[in-house]
């Protein structure tokens, strides 16, 4: 009787949630069975999501401490963790017990559309001469032209563009006044932002932030 209870107390529970819980058929990656492992391994760990192609995995924390006894949100918040990394994501666990239905329809696992990108900042090695560009993005393209006029050191006068696309990395490139050029590549897509690198003509590493909605 025990055990009836117990069961139907989980069922009752994951029904909130049952429209992002995965289906259908999930082979995960050597590193992301590694973080499920270490995320089953923590009492604490709640709600455990993964991505369609079963590369990302990120996981919610119980505020207790005892995720049998937690309540809320956590597997939003794990979902929401794990589409950061740009993929389409389910729940694959609830603490310790999978309830991926691997023999169930298949979900949609196109990659998050992207960002509605609108800035985008350069921050030389040197953390001189910052320079901030409004983009304007072009959602088909997957390309956002910049450009800004100003007298700043080194970095004015200056038009380029950055390319960015679901679930994958970028380039980005800049032309300035004086023939000083920048270029480099930007990272895959972390909530509404995306971190990036490159280097000057004249061999002066940068970093970037694209920032968006």
């Amino acid at each position: 009787m025990l055990i009836r209870f117990l069961a139907l107390t989980a069922l009752l529970f994951l029904a909130g949630c049952q429209t992002i819980i995965g289906s259908g058929p999930l082979t995960l990656s050597d590193g992301a069975k590694q973080r499920v492992e270490r995320a089953m391994s923590d009492p604490a760990t709640d709600y455990i999501a993964v991505s369609t192609d079963g590369r990302y995995v990120a996981w919610s924390y119980c505020r207790d401490g005892l995720a049998a006894q937690c309540r809320g949100d956590g597997a939003v918040i794990a979902v929401d963790a794990c589409e950061e990394s740009g993929m389409k994501c389910y729940v694959y666990a609830k603490g310790r017990q999978v309830v991926w239905d691997f023999d169930g329809r298949a979900l949609p696992g196109k990659p998050q559309a992207e960002a509605n990108w609108t800035h985008f900042a350069l921050v030389p090695g040197d953390g001189q001469f910052n320079a901030s560009f409004e983009a304007d993005w072009d959602a088909d393209a997957g390309r956002a032209e910049l450009s800004r006029s100003g007298n700043g050191k080194r970095i004015r006068d200056c038009t380029g563009y950055f390319t960015a696309s679901p679930g994958a990395t970028g380039t980005w490139q800049l032309t300035c006044a004086d023939g000083v050029t920048f270029s480099g590549s930007l990272g895959k897509r972390q909530g509404y932002r995306r971190f990036g690198a490159g280097v000057s003509n004249d061999n002066k590493a940068v970093t970037v932030v694209v920032s968006g909605k």
